[in-house]
């Protein structure tokens, strides 16, 4: 496979790589034509297809990743190689021959060039450019140039959801690559996890088979949620620094149980029994009794206590005990208690205190977790 040498060691979108881009050698003086292969059904005698005609020499390129260029090429003789540049590595994506068209996205839609083409045998190739695209559309019916606008904006707006899609369905991936890699960075002396970019996009190219580019999209999302930033190690590589390990996890938990049709306990708590939830966990540390099972009990006079001095009264609202008892959040363990005259019904919550942190946890990071097309 071909490796564009350049000064930093890799081709970078945009950049010129150490291969010379030779110019396209015109048609002979005269009006002269390059002999042309019979039953290319391309116009081989027409003056326009002489004038538009572009001969490229092997090792030379037509246009490069990142380009600006708009052209449209229609391969006549010769074979084109198609590539990407990922990271420090080249990946063939195609090889074209004659028939092929190459470069359509940058006419049609004006993107930037998405990849690289380079002249494997000597190449000979028409180039439709947009002058001569619309000088075409003056020849055709206008509900022909209707119908090709509409698919060509239908096009677009593929690729854009397709783009958006690729972010959504690889989010979980990278967000896991990271976290398995973060135990390999950890700093001793601070205890942050700062990761290579550049491994990360290597890597998420070789496990999830997703671009530089889509990973910096990816990335992007995360910076966004205030999980990550991206910052510079002491030789000056950037490196992706985690926030919060354990808010990222979480995030990835987050999108594996939404992945499989499920939520996270938490996500759909009130604000009212998330409150009640942090007074459990107050009374808990305070007055709760702890059993074998690492799970703390509470009884009704010590919740009764602890709703007093927090300005909420002695009564227990049932809706929000059976609100966190519905989400799997606590126990709830009536007994009643007869006397001669009355009988009294005995309630303690019991719970597990790190998984109720963790539904508040949940619940507070909701609107950072949730995608826009979510809500």
């Amino acid at each position: 496979m071909m490796r564009f040498d350049t000064p930093s060691g890799k081709l970078k979108t945009g950049a010129r790589p150490g291969l010379i881009r030779t110019q396209p050698q015109q048609p002979p003086a005269g009006g002269g034509q390059a002999a042309q292969p019979a039953g290319t059904g391309l116009h081989s005698q027409s003056a326009t297809a002489a004038k538009h005609q572009r001969s490229f020499k092997r090792g030379s390129l037509i246009f490069i990743e990142g380009d600006t260029t708009t052209e449209m090429f229609i391969i006549k003789t010769g074979k084109v190689k198609v590539l990407k540049q990922e990271g420090a590595k080249t990946i063939e994506l195609a090889i074209l021959g004659p028939g092929s068209v190459l470069g359509e996205m940058s006419l049609l839609l004006a993107m930037p060039r998405s990849a690289t083409a380079q002249v494997i045998e000597d190449c000979t190739a028409l180039a439709i450019d947009r002058t001569v695209l619309d000088d075409t559309y003056t020849k055709i019916p206008s509900w022909l140039v209707s119908v090709i606008e509409m698919v060509v904006k239908r096009l677009r707006d593929t690729l854009y959801k397709n783009s958006e899609n690729l972010i959504s369905d690889n989010m979980g991936g990278v967000v896991n690559l990271i976290l398995l890699l973060a135990d390999n960075y950890i700093s001793e002396s601070s205890g942050s996890i700062a990761i290579p970019l550049e491994l990360i996009k290597e890597e998420s190219l070789y496990a999830i088979g997703i671009s530089g580019g889509d990973v910096d999209k990816i990335l992007t999302e995360l910076i966004l949620k205030e999980l990550i930033v991206i910052g510079k190690s002491s030789k000056g590589r950037d490196m992706v620094v985690i926030k919060k390990h354990d808010i990222l996890q979480l995030f990835f938990e987050y999108l594996l149980a939404h992945y499989n049709g499920k939520t996270l306990p938490g996500e759909t708590l009130s604000e009212e029994a998330c409150a009640f939830s942090r007074l459990l966990l107050a009374a808990g540390r305070e007055r709760g009794m702890r059993g074998n099972t690492g799970h703390i009990t509470l009884t009704k006079p010590v919740l009764e206590v602890a709703l007093e001095k927090a300005g909420m009264g002695r009564h227990i609202n049932l809706d929000h005990v059976d609100e966190l008892k519905n989400n799997g959040l606590i126990d709830v363990d009536e007994k009643i208690t007869a006397t001669t005259h009355l009988s009294h019904k005995q309630i303690s919550i019991a719970y597990a205190e790190k998984k109720l942190e963790k539904a508040l946890l949940t619940r507070e990071w909701l609107v950072a977790f949730v995608d826009d097309e979510e809500e």
